[in-house]
């Protein structure tokens, strides 16, 4: 919630969609070196698992520098031809005080009236109920998909190598698409990339001997297979529904 409602104040309306992709591009640069660091550290250095997460905390520590030391102010920013709130400065009140938009403050359940007489937000209801069997493969990959690459490949399967498939894939993804992403319906989008990623894990049920003799070998190319049609699906959805949420 923090990262979408940062990307909309700090984007004009027309950079939006570029924002999020930008958002989703880093995020999985370092989803990518995660993913390296997996087997780096537990295969050729033979630590510990718990060692995985110094990654994070450094990586973590050195964002929370970048966001005090960049962030200076808390405007929102308009593009040329958007509309701003109107500025009416209050006599009594201080410069800092008198900058901000006037605001008609409204109770809780104002609130609440308003957004259920809101089409859009039934519609918002309905993509995300639609999207949760798709966000169930991703929870799968994460929290499932090693234990299953463990007991398939054995317990030298390089599970940070195809953890690393998807976000290596996410990147190259994303530089491609940034440039036109603005020439294409949001919710059309959802839909049809939704489809595409919940089709990945029907990779898994090829049988292993159409693709090698080997069944390791076999199993790796299921994998990457899988990987591969997932992240297609995920670069064209994923970072559109973060944008999507955000509008709404």
């Amino acid at each position: 919630t923090a990262f979408q409602s940062a990307n909309v104040r700090y984007t004009t309306k027309k950079a939006r969609s570029a924002g999020f992709n930008l958002w989703y591009l880093f995020m999985n640069v370092g989803a990518a070196a995660g993913g390296a660091m997996i087997d780096i550290i537990h295969l050729s250095f033979k630590l510990k698992w718990t060692w995985v997460m110094m990654l994070p905390i450094v990586t973590s520590t050195l964002g929370l520098i970048a966001a005090f030391t960049m962030i200076r102010h808390e405007k929102q920013v308009y593009g040329k031809d958007e509309a701003k709130p109107e500025e009416e400065p209050k006599a009594g009140k201080s410069d800092r005080e008198s900058a901000r938009p006037a605001e008609t403050k409204k109770s809780a359940l104002q609130i609440l009236r308003r957004m259920l007489s809101q089409s859009a937000f039934w519609r918002f209801l309905a993509v995300i109920g639609l999207l949760l069997g798709v966000r169930a493969v991703f929870v799968y990959m994460y929290l499932l998909m090693p234990h299953y690459w463990t007991e398939v490949l054995g317990k030298g399967a390089k599970i940070g190598l195809l953890n690393t498939i998807n976000p290596v894939l996410i990147v190259i993804g994303l530089v491609v698409f940034i440039p036109i992403t603005n020439k294409f319906n949001i919710f059309k989008m959802l839909v049809y990339g939704a489809m595409i990623s919940a089709l990945s894990l029907f990779a898994l049920l090829i049988p292993w001997r159409w693709l090698s003799g080997d069944f390791v070998r076999a199993y790796y190319t299921m994998s990457f297979i899988c990987m591969v049609v997932l992240s297609i699906g995920e670069v064209i959805w994923s970072p559109q529904l973060q944008e999507y949420t955000a509008a709404i």
